[in-house]
């Protein structure tokens, strides 16, 4: 997903990291704070919620 240009996955602001935290480190963060979460069903709905989509 990172890697694509079909998902908006730009680098985001953080207190704790002057350069900004990645979308990945962001949210395998994220599920590593959650185990009981299903990480399938995650990524699935982030994709969804990244999406770029052509505006009209």
């Amino acid at each position: 997903m990172a890697k694509s240009m079909e998902y908006n996955t730009r680098t985001m602001y953080s207190t704790s990291d002057k350069d900004g935290l990645s979308f990945v480190d962001k949210h395998m963060k994220y599920m590593s704070l959650y185990p009981s979460l299903n990480c399938q069903q995650y990524v699935s709905n982030l994709k969804l919620m990244t999406k770029v989509r052509e505006s009209k």
